[in-house]
């Protein structure tokens, strides 16, 4: 009777899928796959490339019967997470754990994420590493003789693997998030285990608070060994991968020695929160049979030889840093940014709208 139930369950799950599937991949996305030649060769770090690539018996497959599968190891995994983290903090201030506590709770956050990323189809994650030196020929060798740690970690921002990849590394950094994120109860309660900081863009306040909050964990770096480090995406928001955006200050504002992370996606899909949308963006890449992601780790950079003077010197050092990464991934320059991604996002949802009443 059971095995009835589950097989008349999983028909009918297999009938939703595959019709979702078959709008979203006929007339969905038109308004992406026919948009402006203009308009997205002037935006092209965020726009969708592949989306004519994309191989649809193998999504159809894969859609019936590797999703759900997929999407119950993720579930389980952020569900571990998030008991742990509820388990480890009860009652205790997250800023004044003990070191036991601290020890076991990092372990969560690294093996948590690797198993979601399993779940997605990121079977296997190759970890690259590259001298300084060899892609920034002015960079002193003799650094890497250096210990002192990386107070803060930067990477390029394509996908909402990003994070989870970057937690499965040695340093498994904390985060700077949108406060809205710690209204959600679950992603709230692993957030505050991680120690990370929640900041509201549009309030001039919080953004200054957050300065002193960014300090004070530069500090800690210094003089606590289980202290994380915190990860900042100098791009600000995220891209297609295939350019790196003008850089933001705040990464590069302290003057202090940061960890560079380069992430390199190329899976038929992409996983890039890019113009297709954040839903389609996380649930179609799991439609294929595997995801393939490069983690190149360049290690420590200390910018001393930079000779920065003061906070007006960030520009000089995060153009040395921008550099290095445009070297390592081998993609292109653009001067744009979340200013210019929003009006472009605007600007095909109005074509998607339009659409929509034509064909009403």
């Amino acid at each position: 009777m059971a095995l009835w139930a589950f097989g008349i369950l999983y028909a009918a799950y297999a009938v939703f899928i595959t019709r979702w599937l078959h709008r979203v991949l006929n007339g969905k996305l038109d308004y992406i796959v026919n948009e402006d030649r203009v308009l997205a060769e002037k935006n092209f770090p965020f726009r969708r490339t592949d989306i004519k690539k994309w191989n649809h018996t193998e999504m159809y497959l894969c859609a019936i019967f590797l999703f759900p599968f997929r999407a119950i190891l993720m579930i389980s995994s952020i569900i571990i997470c998030y008991l742990a983290s509820k388990a480890l903090t009860y009652g205790q201030d997250i800023r004044k754990l003990s070191q036991t506590r601290l020890l076991i709770l990092r372990h969560f956050n690294q093996i948590c994420p690797r198993l979601v990323l399993f779940g997605a189809g990121f079977w296997w994650i190759p970890r690259i590493p590259v001298n300084i030196w060899d892609v920034d020929p002015t960079y002193p060798r003799t650094y890497a003789t250096r210990k002192d740690r990386a107070p803060l970690v930067v990477s390029n921002h394509v996908s909402w693997a990003d994070i989870l990849c970057i937690l499965t590394t040695d340093e498994c950094p904390s985060f700077i998030s949108k406060k809205s994120i710690a209204k959600i109860p679950v992603v709230e309660t692993v957030a505050k285990a991680m120690q990370c900081l929640f900041v509201d863009r549009d309030n001039s306040d919080e953004r200054n608070a957050l300065l002193d909050e960014l300090n004070q964990r530069i500090s800690d770096i210094r003089t606590n060994p289980l202290a994380k480090p915190l990860i900042l995406f100098p791009e600000g928001t995220t891209t297609n991968g295939q350019a790196l955006i003008s850089f933001k200050k705040g990464a590069f504002a302290p003057l202090v020695p940061v960890s560079i992370y380069c992430l390199k996606y190329e899976s038929m899909i992409s996983p890039s929160l890019d113009s297709i949308g954040d839903l389609y963006a996380v649930i179609l890449p799991l439609l294929q049979f595997s995801n393939k992601l490069t983690l190149f780790q360049l290690g420590t950079y200390y910018p001393d030889h930079l000779k920065l003077k003061g906070e007006d010197d960030w520009e000089r050092y995060a153009q040395a840093i921008k550099n290095i990464m445009l070297k390592t991934l081998q993609i292109q320059d653009s001067s744009l940014g979340y200013r210019e991604k929003s009006v472009y996002y605007k600007t095909l949802r109005a074509t998607m709208k339009s659409d929509k009443n034509k064909t009403n």
